[in-house]
């Protein structure tokens, strides 16, 4: 609670950083739905989702270099205990929503799997919230479990749904290995282009 509470604008800005690409991707993912053609909406979708999670990722790496060049000079002045780890802290908590949004789509989705569609109502509530949270995530997810050919939305998958569901939740943790990554290259005072060229 004392980290959260040090940490909290740092942590805030990680999580408006994906609240804006959410929103960007959104706009983006509905311009591709145009088209009349499934699959070159899908490739349409697939492509608005490299790009928005290259932006997002580019976005975090920056801003998380930044946090970590900065504890570097508080902890050389002695003004803070050095935390190795911080950068994957503040990502994890910035990330929480996702994760919960995640474990209920996938419980929920068992629950209906198990009981023959109890919870159906319910989970068709949560699972496009999950989505829309993280739609930087969703065309290629979408691509993973469908190809280029999304099917019907009348015809429910509830499996397809469950495979969906538990990749939403462990995505955000490539955000979460992009911010520590960054983070110590900051704490390092090492840019991305220095670990593979020598000066």
């Amino acid at each position: 609670m004392d980290f959260f509470k040090k940490n909290f604008h740092d942590i805030l800005r990680l999580y408006i950083n994906q609240i804006g690409i959410t929103i960007f991707s959104l706009m983006l993912y509905t311009a591709a739905g145009i088209p009349d053609d499934n699959v070159l909406v899908s490739k349409l979708r697939t492509a608005v989702s490299v790009f928005a999670i290259l932006f997002y990722f580019v976005l975090l790496y920056y801003v998380a270099w930044e946090y970590g060049a900065k504890d570097k000079i508080r902890v050389d002045g002695g003004r803070q205990s050095p935390l190795a780890l911080k950068g994957l802290f503040m990502s994890l908590i910035a990330n929480t929503p996702n994760f919960i949004l995640g474990i209920i789509s996938v419980i929920l989705c068992v629950i209906c799997l198990v009981s023959d569609g109890a919870l159906l109502n319910v989970f068709g509530i949560v699972f496009p919230v999950t989505m829309a949270h993280a739609s930087m995530y969703m065309g290629l997810i979408q691509t993973f479990v469908y190809g280029f050919n999304l099917p019907d939305p009348q015809m429910l998958n509830l499996s397809e749904y469950l495979i969906m569901s538990i990749l939403f939740t462990v995505t955000p943790l490539l955000a979460c290995a992009i911010t520590q990554f960054a983070y110590y290259l900051g704490n390092h005072e090492k840019k991305l282009l220095s670990i593979f060229f020598k000066k």
